[in-house]
C-alpha cells in the first residue's frame, strides 16, 4: 500500500515535474513498447513546461528568444510563464490519477516491488515459443538443402527417437496419424481427407496443397502453415 502511495504522490510533490515517472517505471518493468505512449506525453509536457517557465525569469536566455521568435511579440513573452505553470498543474494532478490507475490493486501490475523480478513467466513464455519458431525455421532450411541428412535425424517424425530439435515440426507426408493429432490437432476427418489426397497426390509438397487437394479451409491451412514440412 505506501508503494501505491509513494507512486501516487510523485506527480503532486514534484509539482509536475516528475510526473513521467510511474509510467516511465512500468514501462521498464513490462517492458512493452506501447507502455512508452504514457511518459513520451509527460516528458514532452515538461519540455513545454521547462521552457515556458524559463521565459519569465530575468534576462533574455534562449527561450526567451525561441518564443519571441515564434509569436513575434516581446509583450506577450513573459505571461507565457503562466501558461507554463498551468502544464506543472494539470500535470500534477493528471500524473497523480493515472499514477492511481497504474498501481491500484486490482490490476496486479508486475513492477509493484523493487525487489520483484522483471523476468515474468509471460516473458519465459514468450522466449520458448520463439526459440522453437527459430527451430523450426533451421530446420527448414536444414531439410530444404539436405534432405537425405533431414531424414535420417527424423525432421517431422515426432514418433521417432531422435535428438535434433526441429521446433515441433510434422511431415505431413510420413508422420502416422497419431502425430497428425496429437501435434497438429488436426479431426480424424482432416486426417482422412489428407491420406485420401495423398493417393490421388502422392507426396505433398506445400502445405498450400491441403486446401487444393485435402479440401482443408485456407484459415485451416494457415493455423497448420508454420507447423507443416514437407519431405
Amino acid at each position: 500500500m505506501l508503494w501505491q502511495l509513494w507512486w501516487v504522490s510523485v506527480p503532486l510533490w514534484s509539482l509536475g515535474f516528475g510526473a513521467w515517472a510511474p509510467s516511465a517505471w512500468r514501462l521498464i518493468a513490462n517492458r512493452r513498447w506501447r507502455d512508452a505512449y504514457a511518459p513520451a506525453g509527460y516528458l514532452a509536457a515538461l519540455a513545454a513546461q521547462v521552457s515556458l517557465l524559463a521565459t519569465s525569469s530575468h534576462g533574455h536566455n534562449v527561450f526567451h528568444l525561441m518564443w519571441t521568435f515564434l509569436f513575434k511579440s516581446e509583450a506577450l513573452v513573459p505571461k507565457l510563464g503562466a501558461v507554463g505553470a498551468s502544464i506543472g498543474i494539470v500535470s500534477a494532478y493528471v500524473g497523480s490519477v493515472h499514477a492511481l490507475i497504474i498501481f491500484r490493486p486490482s490490476a496486479g501490475f508486475r513492477g509493484a516491488a523493487l525487489d520483484r523480478p522483471l523476468e515474468t513467466r509471460d516473458s519465459a513464455v514468450l522466449r520458448a515459443a520463439r526459440h522453437r519458431v527459430r527451430r523450426r525455421r533451421k530446420a527448414r532450411i536444414l531439410a530444404r538443402r539436405h534432405p537425405a541428412r533431414a531424414g535420417r535425424l527424423s525432421i517431422g517424425r515426432p514418433d521417432l527417437q531422435h535428438s535434433y530439435d526441429d521446433g515441433g515440426l510434422v511431415d505431413i507426408n510420413h508422420a502416422p496419424d497419431q502425430a497428425l493429432a496429437e501435434q497438429l490437432g488436426m479431426t480424424q476427418d482432416e486426417i482422412d481427407a489428407l491420406h485420401s489426397a495423398r493417393q490421388h497426390l502422392g507426396n505433398f509438397t506445400s502445405a498450400a496443397e491441403l486446401s487444393v487437394y485435402a479440401k482443408l479451409p485456407a484459415h485451416r491451412v494457415d493455423e497448420l502453415r508454420d507447423f507443416i514440412i514437407c519431405l
